[in-house]
């Protein structure tokens, strides 16, 4: 009977807390396309701190569709919830207004977007802003050389059986022009081994050599400048039009690296969709990496831009009226990361090669 008596008093003393959960991919599970109700990254993270505190409070959920973050953080301002379990970054504005938890994992801040340049435009580009220079340049030097070692070497053709005198030119041509190539078998294998011979293989080799290398690198470069022409990082910020719901915090810190973005007042899936129907009137939406990545559709080419434009801490909102509901909560994010079960958590539902953020 004293049980039951201590039992009415812990029940009794709890405290109640209002708790919104967020409906949007970080929160819950759309690993099939429609949210889970009790499963996801952010909401299996809550159900272990609910749990731990379960003795303290009594938790009352609400699941609400809301794309608007600064509204979100109006709710709590106002009373309407004790606390919203969503994907939030921390802002000086809404940190007026609200308390934020520590941070329960890392995001980063990037678009979603269908590339300007398709495989066939990239291999355009390659062809002429790549291979159209060095190949000419390889072919002059071919027969420039060729002619030289003809001159040094004019007896070189009867190494190779079969060829005819007055093809002889055409083939040291053809040698040379085949070691700046990297391929030089046969201008060290037919050389008749004179001096002048050996000294002319040795120079177009050793030339040829270095100049594979430079071609190499130069190419590298250039393809890697084309790449860039299918990202939108830091550099190229400024000359794009980026999408974004009102209220998202992502949009506000692509405006600051210089980012033109056009706030339309409708939910994220929303303005995808108005992007996806009209690419034209934009160059992506602003998104979260993790939201970005349940919405990547490769069957339509619209892919998460991998670039880094800025990394950011994310927690949960919670009433500046309920100190200690706040203190409570972080200590038990602590103790979630001390055992790893924080990281845990993420790592199931992150895509592969996005660990790092957990």
């Amino acid at each position: 009977m004293a049980s039951g008596h201590l039992d009415k008093i812990q029940f009794a003393t709890n405290q109640n807390i209002k708790v919104l959960i967020n409906n949007n991919s970080s929160v819950f599970d759309y690993t099939k396309g429609v949210p889970s109700k009790d499963s996801g990254l952010l909401y299996d993270i809550w159900k272990e701190v609910k749990t731990k505190l379960s003795h303290k409070y009594t938790f009352e959920e609400t699941v609400i569709q809301e794309n608007n973050f600064d509204r979100m953080i109006e709710m709590v301002h106002k009373g309407e919830a004790d606390i919203v379990i969503a994907p939030f970054q921390i802002t000086r504005d809404r940190s007026e207004k609200v308390d934020f938890t520590m941070t329960i994992l890392e995001s980063k801040d990037t678009v979603i977007f269908f590339p300007k340049n398709n495989m066939f435009d990239i291999v355009r580009m390659l062809f002429w802003k790549v291979f159209l220079g060095p190949l000419l340049i390889l072919f002059t030097l071919g027969f420039v050389f060729g002619t030289i070692l003809y001159m040094m070497e004019p007896k070189r053709y009867t190494k190779a059986v079969g060829v005819d005198k007055k093809f002889a030119l055409r083939r040291m041509i053809v040698t040379a022009t085949a070691a700046l190539f990297g391929e030089a078998g046969y201008l060290s294998e037919n050389t008749t081994l004179s001096i002048k011979g050996i000294f002319t293989m040795f120079l177009i080799m050793t030339f040829a050599f270095f100049f594979v290398m430079y071609i190499q690198a130069i190419t590298t470069e250039k393809v890697l400048d084309i790449r860039q022409l299918n990202s939108i990082n830091r550099d190229n910020i400024k000359n794009k039009t980026i999408l974004a719901p009102k209220g998202y915090a992502i949009a506000k810190n692509i405006e600051r690296l210089g980012g033109d973005v056009v706030y339309i007042n409708d939910s994220l899936d929303n303005v995808i969709k108005k992007y996806i129907n009209d690419p034209t009137q934009a160059d992506g939406v602003a998104i979260d990496y993790i939201e970005a990545k349940s919405r990547q559709r490769e069957d339509i080419n619209l892919i998460v831009n991998e670039s880094e434009l800025g990394f950011k801490e994310i927690s949960f909102a919670v009433t500046k009226n309920k100190i200690g509901l706040l203190r409570d909560i972080n200590k038990e994010i602590v103790s979630l990361q001390d055992n790893l079960k924080t990281e845990n958590i993420c790592k199931s539902y992150m895509p592969p090669g996005t660990s790092y953020l957990c």
